[in-house]
């Protein structure tokens, strides 16, 4: 690292991490100042403002182990590790030990135990600082709009669990983010009936559950293995097994009214797979998962929307003599949302095929037509 010179304080004293940093503290020529006098300064660009990079704010935390794993492609960049060399993970690992023991004693880490591990972050106001430089304005309004996405997606009882407030940045009040259907208010879910089952998941362990079912029939005492958390639009659902079926039952928060733990029953995960479950279409209300082979004509403007929002890895949008009129082929889940998706466009499409689907189409569109004209 470069020889520069830090300011020498005026007496001795302890490294508080929790020092307010501001924008100010980045120079210049690149340097990351110190958060108290006797430290020492850390270049840009350098090894060990790149694993600062990696870190979690605070109270948010990595192990070593993590860090490592997060930090090897930026390490791989700079030379720091080499594959082939079979020594590689050795020096690696070391590498990342010295960094973190230089970043520590310069006070630019936070530091906890969990168990015997040591888990890192920074402060909030440190991760603001590294993100003013411009060659990570990118990275600062990438982190932004994140930050916004969540804001306005996840319900409340998820947004207000963050530990700390999104820290101000350049980009404060100019991200916007809107729903592209009619926005949903997020329905409310019972504090402790979140946090009890969250419990469920970490641990593995079984629930009673009292729920009502969308048609209204109420559901009690029904012992539940939980597998994962859902959110779909507005709606947060768990993911479950109910008593010993076998099936994925998709129950929505808001409807629980009761969850009751049961520590000593461990959870019947045994072949879930959320991934699978997510390509099986069921989250798009397909639930025996086949797929459709569709043709679509297209008019107006749909077919540029389309085109730059794909629906299906296959589809190919084509143009017709007619320049207002294109037509759209796709494979795609024969779902309930593929139904909306339809309805919703309205006059800006005609469903070609499958003719089962065309007919389908014009029967609810009849059928729509006659509340109005009764």
């Amino acid at each position: 690292m470069p020889n520069q010179p830090s300011p020498q304080p005026s007496a001795p004293r302890k490294a508080n991490a929790s020092e307010a940093l501001t924008p100010s503290d980045l120079s210049k020529e690149g340097w990351i100042r110190e958060l108290h006098p006797s430290t020492c300064l850390i270049q840009a660009g350098s090894a060990p403002y790149a694993l600062l990079m990696t870190m979690p704010i605070w109270p948010r935390a990595k192990t070593t182990a993590e860090l490592r794993d997060s930090f090897k492609e930026s390490a791989t960049a700079l030379g720091l590790y080499d594959e082939a060399n079979p020594h590689a993970e050795a020096n690696y690992t070391r590498a990342v030990q010295r960094y973190l023991q230089q970043l520590g004693e310069g006070g630019f880490l936070f530091c906890r135990k969990v168990g015997n591990r040591p888990t890192y972050g920074i402060p909030a106001t440190l991760h603001a600082a590294l993100r003013d430089t411009p060659q990570h304005q990118g990275i600062a309004l990438a982190d932004a709009l994140r930050a916004e996405v969540m804001i306005r997606s996840v319900p409340p009882i998820i947004a207000k669990m963050q530990h700390q407030p999104t820290p101000d940045t350049p980009f404060s009040g100019k991200i916007a983010v809107i729903s592209e259907t009619l926005p949903h208010q997020h329905p409310e879910v019972n504090e402790a009936i979140f946090s009890c089952l969250a419990h469920a998941l970490a641990e593995g362990h079984k629930l009673v559950l009292a729920y009502v079912k969308q048609n209204g029939e109420r559901k009690v005492d029904v012992m539940a293995s939980p597998l994962a958390l859902m959110q779909r639009g507005p709606m947060l659902y768990l993911l479950c097994r109910l008593r010993d079926n076998a099936a994925v039952a998709e129950i929505a928060l808001s409807r629980i009214t009761k969850a009751q733990p049961l520590p000593e029953s461990p959870s019947d995960t045994a072949g879930f797979s959320l991934a699978a479950h997510m390509e099986s279409g069921r989250p798009q209300f397909c639930p025996n998962g086949e797929k459709l082979a569709i043709k679509l004509r297209l008019f107006g403007t749909t077919a540029m929307t389309i085109r730059e929002r794909p629906i299906a890895d296959d589809q190919v949008v084509s143009d017709t003599e007619d320049d207002a009129i294109a037509e759209l082929t796709a494979t795609v889940f024969d779902s309930a949302m593929l139904r909306w998706w339809l309805l919703g466009l309205g006059t800006h499409v005609e469903v070609l095929a499958p003719p089962s689907l065309r007919q389908e189409m014009c029967d609810t569109l009849t059928h729509t037509l006659a509340h109005y004209t009764a």
